[in-house]
């Protein structure tokens, strides 16, 4: 079901605004599984959530005729997340991967997951003592020239508030949200528009993504 409108101070939960919109009672709809959320706010006085959303409907043949007629449900194939292209050369040493920060973390990740043993190479320190130091910084004034907000484990990303914006409808994206997720991140960064991992969660998916 695509573009369920609700609106901001609605009290309804996505069954009975599915429901609702479908014409039909709740209890027809058995599961909800939210697929993409935005915000509507080109009109201010009427700010709206727009959902896409995968619903587990019990309808009679009439039913599902009628709502597919008007094009209210369209049939749901799940695509598959694309993931990146593995190369077949036998390499002859390590990989370098210089810097950990968002990009190399990841390079990082693919490749020894991959079975390529990376080397990294970093100037700055790992998380925690790199936490330490950019807060002594804020309080004191006092630079590490080589563990501070630009580097150190997790780059500058790790010290922002979050926000996920590079490349997003790029299809890579998927896998590497997913990759986020079973690091620590919060599932919302799914499904949501512009997804956020937010502040408090970036340093525990830094950490889990340097674990895994």
């Amino acid at each position: 079901m695509n573009n369920l409108r609700v609106g901001l101070e609605s009290r309804r939960t996505l069954e009975e605004a599915a429901a609702r919109q479908l014409g039909i009672v709740p209890q027809k709809i058995r599961r909800v599984t939210l697929l993409k959320k935005a915000i509507d706010a080109r009109r201010k006085k009427s700010i709206t959530f727009v959902y896409h959303l995968l619903l587990d409907l019990e309808l009679t043949n009439g039913e599902r005729s009628r709502l597919e007629k008007k094009q209210l449900i369209l049939p749901y194939k799940r695509a598959q997340t694309p993931k990146p292209q593995i190369g077949s050369e036998t390499l002859h040493g390590r990989p370098l991967v210089v810097g950990l920060g968002p990009a190399g973390l990841m390079a990082a990740l693919e490749l020894a997951e991959n079975g390529y043993h990376p080397l990294v190479v970093e100037r700055g320190r790992d998380l925690a003592h790199r936490v330490k130091d950019v807060e002594t910084f804020w309080q004191t004034g006092q630079l590490d020239p080589v563990s501070n907000v630009q580097f150190g484990a997790g780059g500058a990303g790790t010290f922002s508030d979050g926000k996920l914006t590079t490349r997003v409808n790029d299809p890579i994206v998927g896998h590497i949200l997913e990759t986020f997720v079973a690091a620590g991140a919060p599932e919302e960064i799914l499904y949501e528009q512009k997804p956020h991992v937010g502040t408090d969660r970036l340093r525990i998916m830094v950490t889990g993504l340097i674990h895994r």
